[in-house]
């Protein structure tokens, strides 16, 4: 059954938020502090959505027609008039159809289905991502000499493919690559094959600065 159409205020930015994943937000343009404070009076989330051209601050940004819907879960006013919030990522969308912004961006939106893709092969590619990602976080973790903190990946390959996507050193238009994969089989084999790509770096680049030539 094809989803319905439903109008999301749009928060075009830099980044690339995935859904279950956290944002820190500063907020202080007039048109964006409306926003979040018609949110935080309702019940509503608002979209947030990488831009494709244009700058966060001024005209409209153009956005990429897929973003990841966004709840607030905490919200502080400064002293200087401005928000500091913390949002999580809910459900992707794609934008459907642009509305004039009045004051801010608006768009219709369809919430995107996800789709495990081919299931044993979903669960495969999990698997080796989770020693990949694993042993890429204990080597990061001796040429930084920062202890690795123990910690769970979550269980569920949906929620374990948007976290690795969001761990993921890499532009940001990668990171919506990876957002706008079709299924969790796609999106996992791609974070496989970046994390491979980005340990390979890390080894070329970081063992001959910790072991310099005399």
């Amino acid at each position: 059954m094809k989803s319905k159409a439903v109008i999301l205020p749009i928060f075009p930015l830099k980044t690339v938020l995935f859904p279950g994943m956290p944002l820190p937000l500063r907020i202080f343009e007039p048109r964006y502090k409306k926003m979040i404070g018609e949110c935080l009076a309702g019940s509503g989330n608002f979209g947030v959505v990488l831009i494709k051209e244009g700058e966060e601050a001024g005209p409209p940004a153009v956005p990429f027609e897929v973003g990841t819907e966004a709840k607030i879960i905490k919200a502080e006013r400064l002293d200087d008039g401005q928000l500091s919030i913390i949002v999580s990522g809910q459900r992707r969308f794609k934008i459907a159809k642009l509305l004039e912004p009045a004051p801010h961006l608006s768009a219709e939106v369809v919430f995107l289905p996800e789709l495990d893709g081919d299931r044993n092969a979903a669960l495969l590619t999990d698997q080796i991502l989770r020693l990949v990602l694993s042993d890429f976080v204990q080597l990061a973790s001796i040429f930084s000499l920062e202890p690795v903190f123990p910690f769970r990946f979550p269980n569920d390959p949906l929620r374990f493919s948007f976290l690795a996507s969001h761990l993921l050193n890499a532009p940001m238009t990668t990171k919506q690559q990876l957002l706008e994969s079709e299924t969790v089989e796609e999106r996992l084999k791609l974070a496989r094959k970046l994390f491979v790509e980005e340990r390979t770096r890390f080894i070329l680049e970081e063992i001959p600065k910790s072991f310099p030539e005399n």
